[in-house]
């Protein structure tokens, strides 16, 4: 994979030329110290993409540039606020970086605003390795769910997969279970495939979640991803408001919960009284 830059109208811009016409919009910025690169799409529980938006408020993390492609650029749905259409979005795929301030290694966090379609999934994930390639980053991390049957009161594990074998002490020194057999599907788990694809180490770590929440944000599973991750990087953080998030949607999830368990005692009780035989007069 090569690369060809041009100047473009704003000399404090460059656009990077990527495979199949795909545009690196780079807004320049320091140069970054060996980095790791976060990528992160939505999916179940929205494990990953939460916990890379926290990464990005939290840390104060700055644009660093964007893919844009012809290819991908879908809007999925249309937004309505107080009874107005709102104008259609287009999705983004953005790069945001962050400088350890005591020189370890610096952070890339990318952000997927949508999946593609699968036959273009691909397309896009070597488009963002050609990206971490310009900025020659070191290793690439990724995040996933993994629904199982846990309940939402339970604290989740992190599972992790590992492109090459000499990595697998590292996640079980963290605390890790490896993923001995399974299918990571999407942007999430197919990235980890192309980065090893192009020479890259690379880690996917999954979160547990219940399988009657998979449709919800999960904040705890995102918890318990961010609090293994930082750890790989170097990276303290106080994750106190991010438990009270997890918290509240615990208790979410336990009254909605109760409420359906009061419907359907309500509706048994409706057929059991429909049933009852008349009793002559």
């Amino acid at each position: 994979m090569g690369f060809s830059r041009k100047k473009s109208r704003d000399a404090s811009k460059r656009e990077v030329e990527l495979h199949n016409g795909g545009v690196l919009r780079w807004e320049g910025g320091p140069d970054l110290r060996f980095p790791m690169l976060f990528a992160a799409w939505p999916g179940m529980g929205n494990v990953a993409l939460n916990a890379a938006r926290y990464l990005i408020k939290r840390l104060q993390m700055e644009s660093l540039g964007a893919i844009e492609s012809k290819s991908f650029a879908f809007p999925e749905g249309v937004f309505v606020k107080n009874q107005k259409l709102l104008p259609l979005r287009l999705p983004e795929f953005r790069f945001h970086f962050y400088k350890h301030p005591e020189e370890r290694a610096d952070l890339i966090v990318f952000t997927g605003d949508t999946q593609p379609l699968p036959h273009q999934g691909f397309a896009l994930a070597r488009l963002v390795i050609e990206a971490a390639e310009f900025w020659r980053v070191r290793r690439v991390f990724t995040g996933a769910a993994l629904a199982c049957s846990i309940s939402h009161m339970e604290s989740p594990r992190v599972w992790g997969v590992a492109t090459h074998q000499d990595l697998w002490s590292d996640l079980e020194k963290s605390g890790i279970t490896l993923l001995r057999d399974g299918n990571i599907s999407g942007l999430n788990g197919l990235m980890l495939g192309v980065a090893k694809q192009a020479g890259f180490e690379g880690i996917c770590l999954l979160g547990e979640l219940p399988y009657y929440t998979i449709g919800t944000d999960n904040p705890k599973s995102s918890l318990a991803v961010l609090e293994k991750l930082c750890g790989f990087w170097d990276i303290r953080l106080d994750f106190s408001d991010l438990r009270e998030e997890a918290l509240r949607k615990e208790m979410e999830i336990e009254e909605f919960i109760r409420q359906r368990e009061s419907e359907t005692v309500s509706e048994e009780m409706l057929k059991a009284k429909d049933t009852e035989p008349e009793i002559p007069q």
